[in-house]
């Protein structure tokens, strides 16, 4: 039974528990009686570490503008009666030799993975989904693998989720808990497993990084550390006990932990091998140093020799609140000279820059920047500055929103150029091939490997719409003064030669490099000042069908005879039917893309046959099987009211 002392109330404090009910933990930050309930029991404030766990902030329950306690999140708080310790609230239950001997020794054939499978699972560096735990029998275990052999050999250690904490004497008779004192005297832990090269402690009940360095210093093979979902402080540092117990570390998981960068800063002298630092789900917002990471200026010159992590390779700070790459740009440049490896998914970024890029960023060659707040294209244009970047993750973000022309000016060619507008002139191009052509250094975009040939095809399709693009904007240069003026960002008049290259370098900046690359395309005179749609729109019936069997084997040559064709017509059932307007200056291969979508059906599984002259029939029919990807629509000579038919393999 619990005494309401202060030794009592000084162990409690900050110490880590688990609700049996439903494995949440959280954080003890009150202990003892709470005035005006009518009771002398003793109760708990848990601050939870998810905060939808709690009921309130740690106000007195009668009162509410008494405060018991503090939460870093509001709402996040909850009270608990201290009679419901080690029933319903769980203090940690096993030391880091308990928990390892419960998993590793005495282990049947049947055990939940292989070393292998460990290997996967406990390496993951996010966290783990629900579900995730394999059974896996290993044929000959008993025989080839003794206990004591076992536990000297392993070089791979899960212990996630385990109860684990460091256990003094005064809590384990709190919690009831009985261990071997042994188990946590200098040198058991080498003495039992010396080999342990990758360690996963995620999901547990530390409290403290002395702790955990208490186990670490004994690992002198340790490489790679997993402490994801711990609530972590650093107080009275111990610098002996910090360096032995972290010096050898190339990898460490943070995630969701909390951690504020400034704890980071305090620990980076014990971490001189460093290599890849991992502090997603943690909720920053900044850097916090603003003396030293300016969240408003790119610095031009940094001290390599102060960096905080001279060899880190790999940073992963996804799923933050992040919104200021001036700061990020400083934190990489000031201490990560050697950085390769950012991802920066899911924060709050609405901007990047190539200020200073060679230099913050020098070595930077995969970048993350999905589900962020971007919305311009200036931001993606920027990364072509960066000199080693070639692996580019960057979905979902705003400036990839635009839709399908459909003003009379765009339908014209004559785009919208203001700053949302103007990104609509390669709307007909498809998304991948678009983001190819705009980043002329990446071999990986969004995942995908971007051989030659893809971008070859890419950027030459891209071409192609900007320069049908350029052409309208110089022949408004002669149109009369009662034509329509394109408004630019800055609300000036495009009315000069001058305004309209500072156009193309804003919203298309590769254009004059490909031009020099493949050649200006040829673009079919249209009159810039016309504002007929039906010179370069066609309504077109974009028609599903099924084909009798013996027709699918016909081979059309590109011309067919009137009478094959109402032939063909008389063996076609109609499945579906939409009917579509086109531009015909879209490029088939986009044609291509739209059918597959309107008719949802696989992309690469169809033919495409055109149905011409179906207005006046007769003699005027004939069919074309539609293979020219390279070519517009205009290539054709479609006419409202043809046919393209889709035929599925």
């Amino acid at each position: 039974m619990l005494n309401t002392t202060e030794e009592v109330t000084h162990i409690l404090i900050g110490t880590r528990i688990e609700s049996a009910d439903d494995g949440h933990r959280g954080t003890i930050r009150f202990y003892g009686p709470i005035s005006g309930t009518g009771s002398e029991a003793e109760w708990l404030g848990i601050e939870w570490d998810v905060p939808t766990r709690g009921k309130h902030s740690g106000q007195h329950p009668k009162d509410s503008s008494k405060w018991l306690f503090r939460v870093a999140v509001e709402g996040s708080a909850s009270f608990v009666k201290a009679a419901t310790l080690n029933a319903k609230i769980l203090l940690p239950q096993s030391t880091f030799l308990s928990a390892l001997r419960v998993k590793y020794s005495n282990r049947s054939s049947k055990t939940r993975r292989s070393d292998q499978v460990e290997k996967v699972k406990s390496s993951g560096l996010r966290t783990r989904a629900v579900g995730e735990e394999v059974d896996v029998e290993l044929v000959g275990w008993d025989k080839t693998r003794k206990q004591q052999s076992e536990l000297e050999r392993i070089s791979i250690v899960g212990l996630a989720g385990m109860h684990i904490g460091w256990l003094d004497p005064a809590l384990t008779a709190i919690s009831r808990r009985t261990f071997a004192p042994s188990d946590q005297t200098h040198g058991s832990i080498s003495a039992v497993s010396p080999a342990i090269e990758d360690l996963d402690l995620s999901r547990n009940l530390f409290s403290n990084w002395h702790d955990i360095a208490r186990i670490t210093m004994e690992l002198k093979k340790l490489e790679s550390l997993r402490l994801n979902s711990n609530r972590l402080v650093l107080h009275d540092m111990d610098s002996n006990l910090l360096r032995a117990g972290f010096e050898g570390l190339k990898v460490l998981a943070l995630n969701s932990t909390n951690t504020p960068w400034s704890q980071m800063e305090q620990l980076a002298p014990y971490l001189p091998r460093l290599e890849a630092l991992y502090l997603g789900f943690n909720n920053m917002s900044s850097f916090g140093n603003y003396a030293k990471y300016s969240n408003t200026e790119i610095s031009t010159s940094y001290k390599v020799d102060d960096a905080l992590f001279p060899n880190l390779e790999t940073f992963h700070v996804e799923s933050n609140k992040l919104s200021s790459w001036s700061e990020i740009a400083n934190v990489v440049g000031t201490d990560m000279p050697r950085l390769k490896w950012l991802n920066l998914s899911d924060n709050k970024l609405s901007t990047i820059s190539a200020e200073a890029c060679d230099i913050a960023f020098a070595n930077l060659a995969i970048l993350n920047i999905s589900n962020n707040a971007i919305s311009k294209y200036a931001s993606v244009h920027a990364l072509n500055a960066f000199p080693k970047l070639i692996d580019i993750r960057i979905r979902n973000n705003p400036v990839f929103d635009s839709e399908i022309p459909t003003s009379l000016h765009q339908a014209a060619g004559l785009q919208d150029t203001r700053v949302n507008g103007a990104e609509s002139v390669t709307s007909h191009v498809s998304k991948s091939d678009d983001l190819i052509a705009r980043l002329g250094h990446g071999t990986r975009i969004n995942g995908h490997i971007v051989s030659a040939r893809d971008r070859s095809d890419a950027e030459m399709y891209y071409l192609v719409k900007v320069a049908h693009w350029v052409h309208a904007l110089k022949m408004s240069l002669d149109a009369p003064a009662t034509t329509p003026v394109i408004e630019v960002a800055s609300q000036s008049s495009t009315k000069s030669p001058e305004a309209i290259e500072l156009l193309i370098q804003e919203h298309h900046p590769r254009f004059q490099q490909l031009v020099a690359q493949y050649g200006m395309p040829e673009i079919a005179p249209v009159s810039a000042t016309s504002a007929a749609l039906k010179d370069r729109l066609r309504v077109l019936q974009f028609v599903l069908v099924e084909v009798a069997p013996e027709d699918k084997g016909v081979q059309t040559s590109n011309v067919t005879a009137s009478a094959v064709a109402q032939e063909y017509l008389v063996r076609v059932s109609r499945v579906k039917v939409v009917e579509k307007k086109v531009p015909i200056t879209m490029p088939m291969r986009a044609l291509r893309a739209l059918v597959a979508r309107v008719l949802n059906v696989p992309g690469r599984t169809f033919r495409m046959r055109g149905v011409l002259g179906v207005k006046k029939g007769g003699d005027n029919l004939m069919l074309l099987d539609l293979e020219e990807e390279m070519r517009d629509v205009a290539y054709y000579d479609f006419e409202s009211g043809d046919e393209i038919h889709v035929l599925c393999d």
